[in-house]
């Protein structure tokens, strides 16, 4: 029998206002099921779902709490949530029956979803209830300090929920951070699937996306594109800096890749063998980038000085007030700096090219005068390997000059033999390798600190007697001076002196410092031992003129800094290259731990360093849409296309009769790999031909090494592989190399050259499946220039080996014949 219409619950109305009251009565309408308890009191209406588990202690799985208010608080375990699996959202208030009923029959959904075995569902509804309650933690203000943490499990489990993952910018960006410090720990880490990872081709897009490769900036409109974006994130103080100049050696190697060929000089066709690269450093602060790099073969002073001077205007132009320029002492640097001047002539300060009312100060990099002093030391051919030098201490004293004194490198060799088998050594540090080193270790620093150190000094004054070393006490002397000049230009930190309780290595800080006296003293020093009449045992001219000028050129630029700029002080250690030759040495470890490495891997290993740097301050939004145009940046434009104006006529082609043999081969290969690609049969009959059909004597290399799975190449494809050679012949001759390798792309514009003469595609037809001619030829041409660029690369840098060796050869014969 069917109940009275009025014991029947009735259908709950969406539309209907409910106060707290209502709801109490209509309570009993919701049908009583196993799932949920009830609980009335005066704080409001809870419903609860109890977990029994024979083995352990009830417990509390969910609950859901109306206040008179009607507003409503849901409760997983001990967590509050406010979202169910899927788009259920949790609402804030009760506005009807329904409201709560289906709040309820929702959770008792979720709840036996995941419950369920066997379904992806139980799954998906566990993990969206992390989720939930993962956000939920999110936004609770006590958690702050490990909110990054929760965000990364939150995109991780998101990541789980999708069938396709979909990963945040800033899950991004530090995927990509951790990829550029080592792609193998990436891969590991991606491969354990521990964690949820991009696959490295998005990482790689991503990057690539940032334009940050120094071989983008060759071109003058792109020179200084990345500082460009870096000095939008820095503060004005940080953009007073000294300019750097150095050169890394290369290994002369011409290199194809993504279509862009890569080794040769700016300023030539031939394969560069240096580098000079720029580094702007920061006075006051830690920031330091390396702004340009410029792959030569030869460059003379006048052209650097051209170009050390648009990268000075370039960089004033962006904000940056750049004060000093940092070389080492090599010739052409000091000829370089020398065109600043209206005569031509080597000085401390020059007038600012920016502003003639400022000063350029030029300063030589104290780490290789340093080394210069002891490999001069070092060369001395006197008895004793002696340096004959004037006191110092009468120079501070302002007393008469003593007689010249006696600097014996034969002592430092003399105390190490002698502490050689002992555990505990006055001469701590010093070694056979700092006081034997070889050509390449003379270019390491820290051996040289091993000789200009405190404990020498100490060693020599304390064994010097009983061991009876001549000059031991004047030896000590001179290293003491030496430490002494070190110690002042070598500061880096405002607290390095504090730290080490030495007041010679704290900063500059008033025009009167003693530093800046001392430095005086060494500039007097430095003449009085120019005037003394001796032939040997004295730094070589161009060492002592370089010491002498950084001496006199660090006191001005104290000077200038304290007063015209403000500074409240300054750290001459700022003035030297050491951050550079830093870089290079990331260079070389990047590039694989070898000393000569070629301009690309030069590139990659700068491109690394400075993503690094960026990635942490490239807006999230920004970086997606970066990506998505840089199919459009990489398109030729037609200014590059009309840099060249390339024509094959039937004379070029008939010379190239003899090697139409491997011409059809290539041609083939083409084919083959076009029809890969497309994976259409259609397009197969436009391409090849039967093999049972080939009577021509152009396929008799193919007919000679195939055995039945090499392709025949139709006459289209053919025609195509012998334009492509042709019109790669004429770009890279002595007429258009130079532009032709100074263009970013040169695939892109070998394929639109060749494009242009093969207007017509007769004998291509649209395939079965829509394939257009015009897409073919751009498949067929996008292969073979790919095989003749990487081949004009290959026979390049063997053309350089044989040189290498023959020049090789040659030396041998000279050094032989000089010795017979």
């Amino acid at each position: 029998l069917a109940e009275p219409p009025e014991k029947r619950p009735r259908e709950p109305n969406e539309e209907d206002d409910i106060s707290f009251d209502q709801l109490i009565d209509q309570i009993q309408d919701i049908n009583a099921t196993d799932f949920w308890n009830c609980i009335q009191n005066d704080q409001g209406v809870t419903f609860l779902n109890i977990n029994q588990d024979p083995n352990n202690a009830p417990q509390l799985k969910y609950s859901v709490t109306v206040k008179p208010d009607l507003t409503v608080s849901v409760y997983c375990y001990s967590t509050k949530t406010t979202k169910l699996s899927g788009d259920f959202w949790i609402p804030t208030t009760i506005t009807s029956l329904k409201t709560l009923v289906d709040l309820l029959d929702n959770i008792r959904a979720f709840d036996k979803s995941a419950t369920s075995s066997g379904t992806c569902k139980k799954k998906d509804a566990i993990l969206g209830l992390i989720l939930s309650l993962l956000n939920d933690l999110r936004n609770d203000n006590e958690v702050q300090d490990i909110a990054d943490a929760l965000a990364f499990l939150c995109q991780q489990v998101d990541v789980l929920l999708r069938k396709k993952p979909k990963y945040a910018p800033d899950f991004l960006i530090f995927a990509s951070l951790i990829y550029t410090i080592s792609p193998h720990a990436y891969k590991f880490m991606r491969g354990t699937s521990r964690i949820m990872l991009p696959h490295p081709s998005t990482i790689r897009r991503l990057c690539s996306s940032q334009q940050l490769n120094p071989s983008t900036e060759q071109d003058d409109e792109q020179l200084l594109s990345y500082i460009k974006k870096q000095s939008e994130h820095l503060e004005d103080h940080e953009k007073v800096a000294t300019l750097m100049l150095d050169e890394v050696h290369l290994k002369p190697y011409i290199d194809y890749k993504g279509g862009n060929v890569q080794g040769s000089s700016a300023n030539s066709c031939k394969a560069a063998r240096t580098a000079h690269v720029f580094m702007i450093q920061s006075l006051l602060s830690s920031n330091k980038d390396v702004v340009h790099v410029l792959p030569v073969c030869q460059i003379d002073a006048q052209q650097l000085h051209c170009f050390v001077k648009k990268i000075i205007l370039r960089l004033e132009a962006l904000g940056f007030k750049i004060i000093a320029v940092v070389t080492d002492n090599n010739a052409i640097n000091r000829k370089m700096m020398s065109q600043f001047a209206t005569h031509a002539k080597l000085e401390m300060v020059y007038s600012h090219p920016a502003d003639t009312d400022r000063p350029l100060f030029f300063i030589v990099d104290p780490v290789h005068l340093l080394k210069c002093i002891r490999n001069n030391w070092l060369n001395q051919g006197s008895p004793g390997k002696c340096f004959a030098f004037p006191s110092f201490e009468s120079i501070e004293t302002a007393t008469a000059a003593t007689s010249q004194q006696q600097a014996s490198f034969d002592a430092l060799r003399e105390l190490q033999l002698h502490e050689s088998d002992q555990l505990a050594k006055f001469g701590y540090g010093l070694s056979a390798k700092a006081l034997h080193p070889s050509s390449l270790e003379r270019q390491n620093v820290k051996l040289v600190l091993k000789i200009f150190n405190d404990h020498v000094v100490q060693a020599l004054r304390t064994l010097g007697h009983d061991l009876g070393i001549q000059h031991v006490l004047e030896t000590a002397d001179f290293i003491e001076l030496i430490v002494r000049w070190w110690k002042v230009a070598n500061v880096k930190t405002p607290l390095k002196g504090q730290r080490l309780r030495d007041p010679m290595q704290e900063p500059v800080t008033s025009v009167a410092d003693p530093k800046l006296k001392f430095l005086n003293d060494m500039v007097q020093w430095l003449d009085t031992w120019e005037a003394m009449d001796t032939d040997s045992g004295r730094l070589t001219n161009e060492t002592h003129k370089a010491l002498r000028l950084t001496c006199s050129t660090l006191v001005k630029v104290s000077i200038y800094c304290l007063g015209e700029l403000g500074f409240s002080y300054v750290l001459l250690g700022k003035f030297q290259t050491d951050s550079l030759e830093a870089r290079f040495g990331k260079y070389r470890r990047l590039a694989g731990t070898q000393y000569h490495i070629s301009i690309r891997q030069l590139y990659e290993s700068e491109t690394k360093i400075r993503l690094q740097k960026m990635l942490p301050l490239v807006p999230a939004t920004e970086l997606l849409g970066r990506a998505q145009e840089q199919a459009t940046h990489e398109e030729v434009t037609q200014e590059e296309r009309n840099q060249f104006n390339i024509t094959v006529d039937a004379t070029d082609i008939a010379a190239k009769h003899d090697q139409m043999p491997a011409i059809t081969y290539i041609a083939g290969y083409c084919a083959h790999a076009v029809l890969k690609k497309l994976a259409c049969d259609a397009c197969e009959e436009n391409l090849t031909l039967e093999e049972r059909s080939i009577e021509l004597d152009d396929a008799s290399l193919i007919k000679g090494i195939s055995r039945g799975g090499l392709k025949f190449p139709q006459a289209v494809v053919v025609n195509a592989v012998l334009h492509t050679q042709l019109v790669l012949e004429k770009l890279t001759d002595k007429e258009n190399a130079a532009q032709f390798f100074a263009v970013r792309n040169q695939k892109g514009v070998l394929m639109c050259v060749t494009r242009e003469m093969l207007t017509k595609y007769d004998d291509l037809d649209v395939c079965d499946f829509g394939h257009d001619p015009k897409v073919v030829m751009t498949h067929i041409l996008s292969v073979s220039a790919n095989t003749f660029l990487a081949n004009y690369c290959r026979n390049q840098n063997e053309a350089i080996q044989e040189a290498a060796a023959s020049k090789k050869n040659v030396r041998k014969l000279q050094v032989l014949s000089q010795s017979k």
